[in-house]
């Protein structure tokens, strides 16, 4: 898998493929120590749910959409109110998109508000599947990750890290390529501060934000052409983004 030489354009389905793998690598789950021995495990990293790994890949391609959800999350959660401090500081991160790669030119004219209100919605999901399906392919081939089917109910699809797909990403894409630090930074958002991110209805928590949104641009009287998140940001933590 030749990214590091590449030209932005060329490496776009790679880092599409990459970005699958941390996440298996990052948030998947791994047996109990001593469970694998005899179990056909051998102590690898496995996600599974074909939607879950969807809606996460969402997330790490808009930072202010995990924002947002992380947001949502400590208005939830009780258990979240000890971790303000560190919540605040990697929302700040999020939402001036430093991790994002730079935006091709016809969405810099965009407003901001516009952008970050049209990330929340998870389209139709004909655009993730083909990126899904194409970069699931090129890591199956090259035997960096295993797809199988786990017994349910209900079934899911289950991705299985390869020793190979960790080699890739410990030895040459973490360490090698700049929009990985930014990958693993949102990882361990994901693992500190959405806690109930296996059992979460993304799409369902999407609209409640929508709907937060909404009410609160109403209330503020926040005109449309205005980004809204930083009055959200106030009303929840009584300090300026």
């Amino acid at each position: 898998m030749q990214y590091a030489a590449a030209s932005p354009s060329a490496r776009a389905p790679f880092l599409d493929a990459l970005r699958l793998l941390t996440l298996v690598h990052q948030l998947g789950e791994r047996p109990p120590e001593g469970a694998a021995e005899g179990s056909g495990e051998d102590g690898a990293a496995v996600l599974r749910g074909e939607r879950q790994l969807l809606a996460l890949d969402h997330l790490l391609r808009h930072p202010e959409t995990l924002g947002l959800l992380l947001v949502d999350a400590y208005e939830r959660l009780p258990g979240l109110a000890d971790k303000r401090a560190g919540l605040t500081r990697r929302l700040r991160w999020l939402f001036a998109a430093e991790s994002s790669p730079p935006a091709p030119a016809f969405r810099r004219a965009r407003s901001r508000a516009q952008t970050a209100e049209r990330r929340l919605v998870f389209a139709s999901f004909a655009a993730p599947w083909r990126r899904c399906d194409d970069a699931l392919a090129e890591l199956t081939c090259r035997a960096l990750l295993e797809v199988r089917v786990d017994a349910g109910p209900p079934p899911l699809l289950a991705y299985r890290l390869e020793p190979r797909g960790v080699e890739l990403l410990e030895q040459r894409f973490y360490p090698g390529v700049k929009i990985a630090g930014a990958y693993l930074k949102q990882c361990a958002a994901i693992r500190e501060y959405l806690p109930d991110w296996r059992r979460l209805d993304f799409e369902q928590r999407l609209g409640a934000v929508t709907e937060r949104l909404e009410s609160l641009r109403a209330e503020e009287h926040v005109p449309r052409e205005i980004d809204v998140i930083p009055t959200l940001f106030e009303s929840v933590f009584r300090e300026r983004l």
